[in-house]
């Protein structure tokens, strides 16, 4: 299971002039006072440096140094600053070579370190294909089917392209030779490099709520 990646940290000023940090700057312990129920006179929040990353890891937690930007929040007196933490879970594509076990980007095709690929044996042409004819297999909630063929660029796309035609979902795939095809078609056998896998990502902010304003403080940067 995905754990959130901890690139901002918070600190509760009291009335009195203490501080409640978020993690123990001295061991990285996190102290878990998000629901923190007494008055506050102003909520911090500030980046992960590179040293308590480190300390927060030593106990179990992920932590990522970040260049955020630090923010400060005033509370009236006498009042409470309610927040909580929300995780948003992220699946990536993402691929591993079965040869140097390297893991990168789904679209690759060819693994970046090793240049393994996934190829396609024929036994009559005795030879590996690069890209085969493929067969798509699609099925419909009503047990309907069809096949269709995606060109060879568009592959990885192909639950992308199902699901514009509509409640459809890839059932298996056909792949055949492409030199046999016009006079003798027949099928291929997969040589699998490369295995497909997401990984998952766990993404996070903050919501505080000052006199029934609710303040987003995110994790990480937005790109616009």
């Amino acid at each position: 299971m995905a754990q959130p990646t901890f690139r901002r940290f918070w600190v509760r000023i009291l009335p009195d002039g203490s501080a409640i940090p978020q993690f123990d700057p001295r061991t990285g312990k996190y102290c878990g006072y998000e629901a923190y129920p007494g008055p506050v006179a102003q909520i911090l929040f500030y980046p992960i440096t590179p040293r308590l990353a480190e300390l927060i890891k030593t106990q179990g937690d992920i932590a990522q140094a970040s260049n955020l930007r630090p923010l400060a929040f005033d509370v009236l007196p006498g009042s409470m600053a309610p927040m909580h933490r929300v995780g948003k879970l992220r699946l990536e594509p993402k691929r591993i070579c079965g040869f140097c076990e390297a893991e990168f980007d789904a679209t690759l095709r060819v693994c970046p370190r090793c240049l393994a690929k996934n190829q396609w044996y024929c036994g009559k042409c005795d030879e590996l294909k690069e890209t085969p004819i493929i067969d798509f297999e699609i099925q419909n909630g009503d047990g309907d089917e069809r096949t269709i063929r995606i060109p060879p660029a568009l592959w990885e796309y192909a639950p992308d392209i199902v699901q514009q035609i509509g409640e459809w979902g890839i059932k298996g795939t056909r792949e055949r030779c492409p030199d046999c095809e016009a006079t003798d078609p027949r099928g291929v056998r997969t040589i699998r490099c490369l295995g497909d896998f997401c990984e998952e990502k766990l993404f996070t902010h903050y919501i505080l709520t000052l006199e029934d304003e609710k303040h987003i403080i995110m994790d990480y940067r937005r790109i616009k």
